[in-house]
């Protein structure tokens, strides 16, 4: 375990941190953060009893407990950079061991209460009330953000909008059948004026808070290839609630003919119509939809179960407001297990190690027992066609971030991979997920995939 150096991590001689001059045990989980120094006297009388007052700078802070709570009030003074420092040190102070330098095995979670004023802020709010945030969205330029920041918005998302305000369209996709966080996107996309153009290609039948993938964007499309759970060889389905953008589109996919008695064309077009055999034979399945989509959860659920003590993580979903369809069973091994694995344009190569494995292991495994799996979906900005082309991470674009002087890039301030899709990729893989395989079939898989750990 990594221990902090004094560099990153200054403890004074009498055992407090270094600006908010804090020992560990003067901390309350609740701690309530004002600017004012001024302030901190305004709360505190309320406490019923006092433990401590320490000061330093405009760092004021009083420890006591308000009905039988124990609570802290700080002060943090005006400014980004303070409130940074604040919030970092009562980090670790939280989370640090501070005789041994290293984090603790178990985190302590920390209540942050932000108290401020300001001025009235809406019409129907009147100078003088008290206003309550269920959630706060972090400050600006801080390397530290309040709980349910990545619930509440997708971060590469939000600076995608900061680099390119002119962008108005924003495709969102139910990979795997899973849907997406669909309000948080929607309400960055309204607050910028962008519509939705919903990629339901894998999610037929998934639902987002009891409603059907396919009916949050402006545009949607739906597949019926080959491999769907519900499939008619080829062909899919453009989904709007807009009868000109529909009439444009059926124009577009019959050659854009023009009314007239012969071929007249006036803008490009395609032949993209679905056939009348193709569409007969979509419909005589959409009855077994949900009959599908129960054998494919129960597929999902085998392999949770069957892969539970595995060091590997099964695609994720919101189980509160989302049912996917489980089109397709996903795993990720953790970052601690994978051997070294070199992916190029078409080749893969790796090396065993003993208690490790890697996708392609994995894949070439099951492939010897006639099982097909298959790579996680390569994401669009690792594709040689657009490797000369930017993509947006949480801190911005994610090209040339390194040179010959500069290292890392590949993980962020905060530690965790920079390029999700590409970490997800690296280490992701799609498992067999027929929903004609038997639980037998699906049982002699799971022991494929564990004979690869070692287990």
């Amino acid at each position: 375990m990594r221990t902090i150096p004094s560099s990153e991590l200054i403890i004074n001689a009498d055992g407090s941190i270094f600006h908010l001059h804090l020992k560990p045990e003067q901390l309350a989980d609740i701690v309530i953060l004002v600017g004012d120094p001024g302030r901190v006297a305004m709360i505190a009388e309320y406490f019923e009893e006092k433990e401590c007052e320490v000061a330093n700078r405009e760092f004021l802070t009083v420890t006591g407990t308000y009905k039988g709570k124990r609570m802290t009030v700080m002060s943090t003074g005006i400014g980004i950079g303070n409130i940074d420092i604040c919030v970092t040190e009562l980090d670790a102070l939280a989370n640090i061991d501070f005789e041994t330098r290293q984090v603790k095995p178990e985190f302590r979670q920390l209540t942050l209460v932000r108290l401020g004023t300001s001025g009235a802020i809406q019409r129907d709010i009147e100078v003088g009330e008290v206003v309550f945030a269920r959630t706060s969205l972090g400050f600006d330029g801080l390397l530290s953000y309040y709980a349910g920041r990545d619930s509440v918005c997708d971060l590469a998302l939000e600076k995608a909008f900061e680099l390119y305000p002119d962008i108005k369209t924003v495709v969102v996709a139910h990979l795997y059948g899973t849907p997406a966080k669909v309000d948080e996107i929607k309400r960055m996309c309204d607050a910028h004026g962008a519509i939705i153009i919903e990629d339901a290609a894998e999610s037929l039948g998934a639902t987002y808070k009891g409603m059907q993938t396919g009916r949050f964007g402006d545009f949607s499309a739906i597949s019926f290839n080959g491999n769907k759970i519900i499939t008619g060889s080829s062909g899919g389905m453009l989904l709007t609630d807009s009868y000109d953008a529909a009439c444009k589109v059926r124009k577009w996919s019959t050659q854009s003919r023009e009314n007239a008695p012969w071929y007249q064309h006036e803008e490009l077009g395609y032949n993209y119509r679905m056939s009348n055999v193709i569409a007969g034979v979509v419909r005589g399945q959409l009855p077994y939809l949900e009959e599908h989509i129960a054998q494919k959860k129960a597929i999902y659920m085998r392999y949770k179960t069957g892969l539970a003590d595995l060091p590997i993580t099964m695609n994720t979903y919101d189980e509160e407001n989302s049912e996917p369809n489980f089109w397709l069973s996903c795993m990720m091994i953790d970052e601690d297990v994978m051997c070294k694995q070199v992916r190029g344009e078409q080749e893969a190569l790796y090396v065993t190690e003993k208690g490790k494995t890697c996708p392609t292991e994995i894949l070439e495994t099951l492939a010897k027992y006639n099982a097909e799996g298959r790579p996680i979906w390569k994401p669009m900005h690792m594709q040689p066609i657009y490797r000369m082309n930017p993509f947006i991470t949480r801190e911005g674009n994610g090209r040339a971030r390194t040179n010959a002087y500069i290292a890392g890039g590949a993980r962020g301030t905060d530690g965790k991979p920079l390029d999700v899709g590409m970490d997800i990729f690296n280490r992701g893989l799609c498992l067999p997920s027929d929903n004609k395989m038997t639980p037998q079939q699906q049982d002699a898989v799971i022991e494929i995939i564990r004979s690869c750990f070692d287990v």
